[in-house]
């Protein structure tokens, strides 16, 4: 079984009551015209008697529309408000994925750093140990 959407519903309503409308109206006629010609029909109801209407389709299906409509705005402002969290999570997450690039360059710059003063502070005491070692001998 499928779901009724909303707008199925109102489309049933608003053919239910074309067809009443329509239904009293065409009864409407045929009394009429059976009045004038003197038919034994028409004499049953009285010149000022109301067709009675027929209750108003504010049952089952007008409470149910209601009820869905309420729940779909429900919907509704909760997908707002996740598509706003998500949006808001999103920011946060790329302003994070940002940063963490930005600290992964300056390691990145630290270790040449590191690897290059290193290289230098051993050359130097490469030198420095050959100058003891010339030092020792002369």
């Amino acid at each position: 079984m499928r779901i009724i959407k909303v707008p199925d519903i109102e489309h049933l309503l608003f053919e239910i009551r074309h067809m009443s409308r329509y239904i009293e109206e065409e009864f409407l006629f045929k009394v009429g015209l059976s009045f004038h010609a003197g038919r034994s029909d028409a004499r049953k109801l009285k010149s000022t008697s109301k067709v009675p209407e027929p209750p108003a389709p504010t049952s089952k299906w007008s409470r149910l529309g209601i009820e869905l409509t309420d729940v779909l705005n429900e919907w509704n402002s909760e997908f707002v408000k996740i598509k706003y969290l998500q949006e808001e999570f999103k920011q946060k997450y790329d302003h994070k994925t940002k940063e963490a690039k930005v600290l992964e360059e300056e390691l990145r710059e630290c270790r040449t750093k590191l690897a290059s003063t290193m290289q230098s502070i051993s050359l130097q005491n490469r030198q420095a140990d050959q100058h003891q070692i010339d030092l020792a001998e002369a």
